[in-house]
């Protein structure tokens, strides 16, 4: 059987959204690893801002399913690495990890480490790629692929565009393209699950495509030009 952990921390929102996405399809993860750098508060909350709720609505981790979970210092270190080889961990899936991970790391699966991408890749890598999408007239959406060294450059799975209608405003868009990710990177983790053990990988394997650019933070009087052109419904997708 086909075995994968989340990478995560305690405090990270992202945990009951995709382990209630995992739930629909009847997959849910054996392990848990939680590193003990938390996000900030100030990662919290532009996360709650992206998708328009207020902190206090927030679910935080709830360990409903009993999954085996472990506590390291940092997702980076021999004793994580020591975990996923004694629990014949096939593949990992980061679902809000504080670190920048290393080689040593995302070669210690049979597999390697899926990440879901909130922009269209190879196109838009780095931050902000929503925003940034809107403010050059390009789709929003997603994009699940293996993760190497660099940021947002592994072999891409599957992309998907988010749906947007002439109505919508900047937080509606954030959190359509925040569930499309889970839903999206749930479906690949089932169809990963699915394998026979002893089968490669084929499609999910991924295909390296190169180029596209590094997006930094935007700053917020170009945030407020997106927030403005939604509003007035400029946005070339709506």
């Amino acid at each position: 059987m086909i075995s994968f952990a989340l990478l995560s921390v305690k405090n990270s929102p992202l945990n009951d959204f995709l382990l209630k996405e995992l739930s629909y399809l009847k997959v849910n993860p054996e392990h848990i690893i939680f590193d003990k750098k938390n996000w900030s508060e100030k990662d919290v909350e532009r996360f709650y801002f992206r998708i328009g709720k207020k902190i206090t609505d927030l679910e935080f981790f709830n360990n409903d399913n009993n999954h085996k979970l472990f506590e390291v210092d940092n997702h980076n270190n021999k004793e994580t690495i020591n975990y996923i080889r004694e629990n014949n961990i096939d593949f990992l899936v980061n679902a809000g990890t504080p670190r920048i991970l290393n080689e040593n790391i995302i070669n210690s699966t049979r597999f390697g480490i899926l990440n879901c991408h909130p922009g269209i890749l190879p196109d838009f890598r780095g931050c902000c790629c929503v925003e940034w999408s809107i403010f050059l007239d390009k789709p929003v959406g997603n994009t699940v692929h293996w993760m190497d060294k660099s940021i947002d450059t592994g072999p891409i799975i599957k992309t998907q565009k988010t749906k947007c209608f002439k109505s919508d405003k900047y937080q509606d868009i954030r959190k359509r393209v925040y569930f499309d990710g889970f839903n999206l990177l749930a479906k690949v983790i089932k169809k990963l699950k699915d394998l026979p053990t002893n089968k490669n990988l084929g499609d999910l394997k991924g295909k390296q495509i190169n180029g596209g650019k590094y997006y930094r933070p935007m700053d917020d009087i170009l945030l407020e030009e997106v927030k403005k052109k939604l509003i007035l419904g400029r946005y070339a997708y709506q």
